[in-house]
């Protein structure tokens, strides 16, 4: 069935309330699911393009470099990782002496990310992909770092 939201491109009836959804700005967080090939990266491509050319600034992440990368090889829209998007930086090296043994001791302490309630991410809508893979460390904290009346679109397996 061929829908007005893109004249090139067929979709099934499942994936137009998908898109309609995702595309609704009363809808704050919108989950998108099904199996692999159903089309949840051509959607991510559509429901990009119609938001920003609304307007809204809208970044896509994904858990691993690697679906990130297929995410924009896929679309050609930048993808990155959920912690890159967040900020975090690279483990920091501490040196110090341990208490008991009085040798001098290395660790590696892992920052945290950058982006958070207090200083929200500067979109107005998130997509992440592949989110049935994401921990609920990671869910809490790009939650958190929605800014205040942002949006999250996520898409995934959910039986993953």
């Amino acid at each position: 069935m061929s829908s007005d939201i893109s004249s090139s491109i067929t979709f099934d009836d499942e994936q137009i309330e998908a898109i309609k959804a995702a595309c609704d700005t009363s809808n704050r967080f919108v989950a998108i699911t099904g199996p692999a090939g159903t089309g949840k990266t051509r959607l991510i491509k559509i429901i990009y393009d119609k938001l920003t050319e609304a307007g809204y600034k809208v970044a896509i992440t994904a858990p691993t470099g690697k679906a990130a990368k297929r995410v924009q090889e896929s679309t050609g829209i930048e993808a990155q990782t959920n912690h890159r998007l967040l900020g975090y930086g690279m483990p920091k090296e501490i040196t110090g002496v341990d208490d008991v043994t009085g040798n001098e001791v290395t660790e590696m302490v892992p920052t945290g990310p950058r982006f958070n309630r207090s200083n929200p991410l500067p979109y107005d809508v998130i997509i992440g992909d592949e989110y049935a893979m994401v921990n609920s460390t990671i869910h809490s904290e790009l939650m958190a770092a929605l800014r205040p009346g942002g949006r999250f679109i996520a898409t995934g397996d959910k039986n993953q």
